[in-house]
């Protein structure tokens, strides 16, 4: 036979993107954030509340495995959170430098005056209305978030894997939840927060 006879072999094309690969790839809840998408797309609109996401942000990103969201989202938390480590470092050194202020803050419960640097004062009263306003994003955009991670990684993944059974484990193992991922950030939480606390015993040593 001739070449010109031959046929070549055509390559699968990947199937269209549907809301059974959606459904897939979210896993629990995926009737929820469909019907969420939903109303998104039909409204035209980005802001749709997601109360889990507005209550516990960061670990909601790492949960929806959104890895580039859970970063910022991290950073940004720590960030704002640095000034209010600080003037509890300080409280706590004025604390241990002064028996009488101890024994009324754990009778009273009343934390000594302190006296802050300037800078100090402007960066703590920002930070308790910026981690707030973290929240706030989130939750207002956090499902615009999730359904352009969703969408983004369920068309990657049909354009790398056209055979139906190749896709949909692709599918069910690079989406779902992870509660590994929420185990994981909380040991990292407690290891930062034992961290600072040595911070602040080794802070109030010379003054011990």
């Amino acid at each position: 036979h001739s070449a010109r006879g031959r046929k070549r072999p055509q390559k699968a094309r990947p199937l269209p993107l549907g809301a059974e690969d959606i459904t897939t790839f979210i896993g629990r809840r995926s009737d929820h954030y469909l019907s969420r998408f939903q109303m998104m797309r039909a409204q035209r609109g980005r802001i749709s509340w997601n109360w889990a996401a507005f209550l516990f942000p960061v670990p909601w990103l790492a949960y929806r495995k959104m890895k580039g969201p859970f970063g910022v989202f991290f950073l940004l938390t720590i960030l704002f959170s640095l000034p209010i480590g600080a003037v509890m470092l300080l409280n706590y050194r004025e604390l241990a430098a002064n028996p009488e202020a101890m024994q009324t803050f754990f009778a009273l419960g009343d934390l000594p005056e302190l006296v802050l640097p300037d800078w100090l004062n402007v960066l703590y009263g920002f930070s308790v209305p910026l981690l707030f306003l973290l929240r706030m994003v989130l939750g207002c955009m956090g499902n615009h978030l999730y359904r352009r991670h969703v969408l983004r990684q369920v068309s990657r993944i049909r354009g790398r894997h056209h055979e139906p059974l190749h896709c949909r484990y692709e599918l069910s193992r690079r989406g779902g939840t992870s509660l590994a991922a929420v185990v994981a950030l909380m040991v990292l939480s407690l290891l930062l927060l034992f961290l600072f606390c040595l911070m602040l015993a080794n802070f109030a040593a010379p003054i011990l």
